[in-house]
């Protein structure tokens, strides 16, 4: 299943729940980039690159750390953070069929925008211990100074008001084209209301246990059995025999997936010389 919103409806805490609940992994894409950006390999240094310079990360290095998730998850999981545009779901999309795991559900946060306007044009941190705090709902008991341990707290400049406007706007659109992509499957359900309120989890479990599981195919038994089926029509006829395609072994399915690393490889390399 997939939890989409715009940023400050809650979805991390409402994912992290039902991960809990239904004990499959949470799998969201920053934490994956974070993960891959410490490992000792060569993708993993390039994106760390990336990830320092607030550049773009290309979808080819996305979709390579999600991958690589999503095929352990035999049992389920929960996306959070991603698809961010049509793109990406049609690419998550034909890789879950791909391997035999259509997507389920989709659960869309639908908050109101006064409340998330008041939650990340609030929002407040303590610049030494990280203490959060919100100009509207949680201030600090003295204006600039961190209840806790006496530090700075950063104020927000004049026009992060419109930023956050904008950047609402265009993640309302980005959510619109996503769903419309998925439509015609008739997945998406919405969740009304900011995700991280008590009757949010109970509501949000309510659409899962009402939505039928589509049972998992074994995408090497028919793979075997079209290998089959070609292998008997090649017998009638030596002409179809010749055009019909070999079965896709193991050492094909490694050499795909070396190649995607590599084309990741390459995406970020290229967009490492375009980064700042």
């Amino acid at each position: 299943m997939i939890l989409m919103g715009p940023p400050g409806a809650g979805k991390a805490s409402l994912a992290k729940k039902i991960a809990k609940a239904l004990k499959i992994p949470r799998i969201h894409l920053q934490d994956r980039l974070t993960s891959m950006a410490g490992e000792e390999t060569e993708l993993g240094r390039l994106v760390g690159e990336l990830i320092t310079a607030c550049a773009l990360i290309p979808d080819e290095v996305i979709s390579t750390a999600l991958h690589e998730e999503i095929e352990t998850a035999r049992e389920g999981f929960i996306i959070d953070g991603f698809p961010r545009d049509p793109a990406q779901a049609a690419q998550l999309d034909n890789f879950l069929k791909g391997v035999g795991a259509p997507l389920e559900l989709i659960i869309e946060v639908h908050a109101d925008n006064d409340d998330l306007m008041e939650r990340l044009v609030g929002m407040l941190e303590c610049g030494t211990c990280g203490t959060k705090y919100n100009t509207y709902t949680k201030p600090p008991m003295v204006e600039g100074m961190c209840d806790m341990c006496g530090g700075r707290i950063a104020r927000r400049p004049a026009d992060y008001e419109e930023t956050v406007a904008n950047k609402l706007r265009n993640c309302e659109v980005s959510i619109a084209e996503i769903l419309s992509y998925f439509k015609s499957q008739k997945i998406a359900h919405q969740l009304y209301g900011l995700a991280d309120r008590e009757d949010a989890y109970e509501r949000a479990m309510e659409i899962i246990k009402s939505v039928e599981r589509i049972p998992l195919v074994d995408m090497e038994a028919v793979q075997e059995e079209k290998s089959a089926g070609k292998k008997k029509r090649g017998k009638a006829s030596a002409k179809k025999k010749s055009e019909a395609a070999p079965a896709v072994d193991q050492k094909s399915k490694a050499t795909e997936k070396g190649a995607a690393k590599k084309a990741a490889k390459k995406a970020v390399k290229k967009a490492a010389q375009k980064a700042p």
